[in-house]
């Protein structure tokens, strides 16, 4: 009787240890199984937060104007005032106001004539825009010289690009970016005018990384 109570005994107790085993195993196998489902090679789905974030960033990183204060402007001929008392001025390309314009004062179309710009401290420019010939109004758009192809000189370099003509609003300028501390913009080709030979830029702005 004891040795039966004693063997009955131990195959209960092996009985338990089977279960127990198995059911150890089965929790390890089921985070497992649960891991390898999700390794699918698939990046994990950004939470609201970090897009946001990532959004915002990206936006802030956009190029922004340069302050009309943060530079001065000068050329290399001015046409002298009219009779009516218009000013052709260079500081005129930064006054915001598409009304009034630059003109070079060179004999002939000013093939070679530039407006120079310095900066207040360097600056890290992106894009340059500007608003073509004597935007005052479509017939002096006409009348007046309009550029067709500028040179743009910086620290960094030079670049050429040609302009469209018809335009009388902003429309960007080839530039090689990066750090500067002035811009020149020379005339490399026009548009005749209908009337005169003067050519005429009417507004410059700046684009820089923040």
């Amino acid at each position: 009787m004891a040795d039966g109570g004693t063997r009955s005994f131990w195959r209960t107790q092996g009985a338990l240890g089977l279960i127990v085993a198995i059911i150890g195993l089965a929790g390890v196998a089921i985070p497992l199984v649960l891991t390898r489902g999700d390794d699918d090679g698939s990046e994990p789905e950004p939470s609201p937060t970090s897009t946001a974030t990532a959004t915002a960033t990206t936006e802030s990183a956009e190029p922004e104007l340069l302050g009309r204060g943060q530079f001065d402007a000068t050329a290399s001929s001015t046409l002298d005032p009219d009779a009516a008392g218009n000013r052709y001025d260079a500081a005129l390309v930064k006054d915001g106001d598409t009304r009034t314009a630059w003109s070079e004062g060179a004999p002939g179309a000013g093939v070679g004539e530039s407006l120079e710009f310095s900066f207040r401290s360097p600056v890290m420019l992106a894009g340059i825009e500007l608003v073509n010939g004597y935007a005052k109004n479509r017939r002096l758009y006409g009348r007046n010289g309009r550029v067709s192809q500028v040179r743009v000189v910086t620290d960094r370099g030079s670049r050429r690009s040609a302009l469209e003509d018809n335009r009388m609003d902003f429309q960007p300028v080839g530039v090689r970016a990066g750090t500067t501390e002035s811009v020149r913009i020379v005339i490399d080709g026009v548009f005749g005018g209908e009337r005169y030979e003067d050519t005429l830029v009417s507004e410059v702005r700046f684009r820089v990384a923040p």
